[in-house]
């Protein structure tokens, strides 16, 4: 869905939680190839969910669906037979089995965007980016994923903002640096990799509550979530087939139909 349609929504969601912004992918999300990825405390779900609730019905949208089998994070998705729109509402989220940042982390981290709503500076974008669309376990390399999202090249424009990242999620300063310096020369670095893996499982097994959550999330949940494997499966789905089917373990409303033409 293009920016012309996301945006009153984005400047509402601004205006309604002081916490509330977008952490990643903002002008893909907005240029209508992929979902806007934000982030607000728990506490404010519920009134940023009707915000959404109100702009799918105003923009024609039939349904809207209601998925938490990601754990900390509100999925919302509005679909017709034709167009599927997501807003994530993330309240925390994790990298290498333990607990990377909640949103009031990334409160600090976030700046006003010219076009009237919050978001990540891009610094620090780029870092998270790094950290989920670049490097696979054990420090290797994935696929092409720096290059497809300017990973590098928003982390190089506001160093400033990657360093305050490193620093505020907890990172290990030294070895983050290395890697990162070394990937934009070209070059691929393992060791500091694996090392800032180590430090953040080593995070993970001293809060081993948060790591049996993630476990059982990822057991049931994710993997047989109808909603979730949509979402993986670039949206190829029957919307009427697909929603009886979603209907069993997700909040599925109709929407009123006087607004849709």
């Amino acid at each position: 869905m293009p920016s012309a349609e996301w945006l009153p929504l984005l400047r509402q969601l601004t205006g309604s939680s002081e916490s509330w912004g977008i952490w990643k992918n903002t002008d893909r999300a907005l240029a209508g190839s992929g979902d806007v990825d934000s982030a607000a405390p728990t506490r404010d779900h519920a009134e940023l969910a009707t915000l959404f609730y109100d702009w799918a019905e105003g923009q024609g949208l039939q349904w809207v669906i209601e998925c938490v089998h990601a754990e900390g994070v509100l999925a919302l998705i509005a679909v017709s037979e034709s167009t599927w729109a997501q807003l994530d509402v993330a309240a925390e989220s994790s990298f290498r089995g333990t607990r990377l940042f909640t949103a009031e982390d990334l409160v600090p981290l976030m700046v006003m965007d010219q076009r009237g709503f919050r978001r990540i500076r891009e610094g620090a974008e780029g870092l998270l980016l790094f950290l989920y669309k670049g490097i696979r376990w054990g420090g290797r390399r994935m696929g092409q994923g720096l290059e497809k999202y300017g990973v590098l090249q928003k982390m190089a424009g506001d160093w400033e903002g990657t360093e305050e990242a490193i620093t505020r999620l907890g990172l290990p300063r030294a070895p983050m640096v290395r890697a990162i310096r070394a990937a934009a020369r070209g070059r691929w670095e393992r060791f500091p990799l694996i090392h800032a893996e180590a430090v953040m499982m080593m995070r993970g097994l001293a809060h081993p509550r948060f790591l049996l959550s993630r476990a059982a999330s990822r057991g049931w949940g994710m993997r047989q979530c109808d909603v979730l494997k949509a979402i993986g499966a670039a949206h190829r789905i029957s919307v009427p087939t697909w929603l009886e089917d979603v209907r069993a373990n997700h909040t599925v409303t109709a929407l009123p139909a006087s607004r849709r033409s």
